[in-house]
């Protein structure tokens, strides 16, 4: 029994090590004053809900444990079980939530006000895991939802620890007509130097080129036309924000602890990382009352 016990928690370990040993922690790379989990007392009223994913977890013995024993911010933080997730959408449905497109988050903005209970979902990096264990999900509610890819390692088997989603299962859910696309990078979305590095000043050359090469490759791809982008990490700065707007592109979008307002810039929209304690702390109250005290 003592065996069994230790190789369980060697194999739990070594779980945990595949995600949380990666660089690329967010909680490492999210580098602007206010966190992505700090949020202020309250959320501006009257405002769209931009909702963030990365991780849609499988829900197994060996994923919950590692979760509850090792508390990573990796899996609890910016990753959700898909029974978790199933249960955030359908408390949204069940609240009455109204689900935007892209297209149509960006014209509510543009002609300056928002559907009551405005949500917009979407999903950065996008694994295998957004399309075996989310997709499903949200074909069923009939939910849109935008996916941000990493161009260059679209049906990567190993990036960053990550299986990643290939072009024909990408396809597969913009058949569904669920699903918007948007840039993520090409090749971009790493650290050099412990900071992202699209934000160092002397890659900027190099990030308008990456951007250009992304935009060209997921529009040939998916036989699309993209429009916007997601800053790796949530984070930008002026001239990468100023490359973005060069490229043609309509929007751009950090990661920020507030809701998306008409008057907020273009290029850096709010959206909000959701798990369980943002679900139900922060989201939801903020949806059935227009505002919500953030968690001490």
């Amino acid at each position: 029994m003592i065996k069994k016990l230790v190789i369980w928690f060697a194999v739990i370990a070594l779980v945990s090590l595949f995600f949380i040993s990666r660089k690329e922690l967010f909680i490492e790379a999210i580098s602007s004053d206010k966190p992505a989990m700090s949020f202020p007392k309250k959320l501006l009223e009257n405002g769209c809900m931009g909702l963030n994913y990365h991780r849609v977890l499988d829900d197994t013995l060996l994923i919950k444990s590692a979760r509850a024993i090792l508390q990573s911010k990796e899996l609890v933080q910016y990753s959700v079980l898909q029974s978790e997730f199933k249960e955030q959408i359908d408390t949204l449905k069940a609240a009455g939530a109204v689900f935007l497109t892209e297209e149509e988050l960006l014209q509510a903005k543009a002609d300056n006000v928002f559907p009551e209970k405005c949500v917009w979902i979407s999903f950065d990096d996008v694994d295998t895991s957004v399309y075996e264990n989310a997709f499903p999900i949200l074909e069923e509610a009939d939910v849109p939802f935008t996916l941000f890819l990493i161009a260059g390692h679209v049906g990567a088997e190993d990036f960053s620890n990550l299986e990643m989603t290939s072009w024909d299962q990408l396809r597969d859910m913009k058949e569904s007509g669920l699903a918007d696309f948007g840039s993520h990078t090409y090749d971009m979305h790493r650290f050099e130097d412990d900071t992202p590095v699209f934000l160092l000043p002397e890659q900027a050359d190099r990030f308008r080129e990456d951007l250009k090469k992304s935009v060209d490759l997921i529009e040939s791809e998916l036989d699309i036309t993209v429009k916007s982008f997601a800053y790796p990490y949530g984070n930008s700065n002026k001239t990468v924000r100023r490359i973005v707007e060069e490229q043609g592109l309509e929007a751009a979008y950090i990661l920020a602890p507030q809701v998306i307002q008409p008057v907020d810039d273009d290029f850096l929209i709010n959206r909000i990382i959701v798990n369980q304690t943002t679900f139900h702390d922060v989201v939801m109250p903020y949806l059935e009352e227009g505002q919500t005290s953030a968690r001490k």
